[in-house]
């Protein structure tokens, strides 16, 4: 649950609460009319007395539900603020991957200190696919996506980004089809996605402002 999806469900939960009270307070003036007491065994009406009757026993049963509710919302929040902690170094390991996969040397043009780990073979581009891939699923079973059209049409965060920058990597490619002028269009793409999720994925975190 996000923090923006947590807060409203807390707004609803003390709203309705407060209707509860108000309502009971309502009630009660309605049935105790302009009797001094409050007892309400005091009314000679029987329906106005029964009404108050029902309100007292519900009231309680009614909190406890509401309580209840807040308990399962925190317990929800504090799940997702754990899955979502756990998996954001792995997604940050990805797209970092992918970056630096475009400062890669095309084939048969490393320098001789360098040698193929920084060559863009197909290993090193199915390794930087995987690790995205990997992170899209992850992202994928933390937030639901409403789809590419109507108002969300950027997709909710951090899902289209990452299927963005995998994307630019596929159409970058390996071998003898990535060209370096190519790389530096991508990279700087890629930067521009990763800033859109750096700016939204770290405010579902609980930090303190120093």
């Amino acid at each position: 649950m996000t923090k923006w999806k947590y807060r409203i469900w807390l707004v609803t939960v003390v709203l309705i609460a407060a209707a509860v009270l108000l309502a009971g307070r309502w009630i009660q003036s309605a049935a105790l009319g302009s009797s001094n007491s409050h007892d309400p065994s005091s009314l000679h009406d029987s329906d106005a007395r029964s009404w108050f009757e029902l309100y007292k026993e519900t009231r309680n049963g009614v909190f406890v539900l509401l309580a209840a509710g807040i308990a399962l919302l925190y317990q929800r929040r504090n799940h997702f603020a754990k899955l979502l902690a756990d998996s954001w170094p792995r997604t940050v390991a990805a797209v970092q991957a992918a970056i630096q996969y475009t400062h890669a040397f095309p084939v048969g043009g490393a320098p001789p200190e360098i040698g193929e780990a920084r060559v863009a073979n197909q290993i090193l581009f199915s390794n930087v696919m995987e690790g995205l891939s990997r992170s899209i699923d992850e992202q994928r079973a933390l937030f639901k996506n409403p789809g590419s059209t109507g108002p969300f049409s950027r997709g909710l965060y951090p899902i289209e980004q990452l299927k963005q920058i995998q994307q630019a990597i596929g159409v970058l490619g390996y071998g003898p089809n990535f060209n370096p002028s190519n790389a530096v269009n991508t990279r700087l793409h890629i930067v521009n996605l990763w800033q859109y999720v750096c700016h939204s994925v770290p405010r579902e975190f609980d930090r303190v402002e120093l």
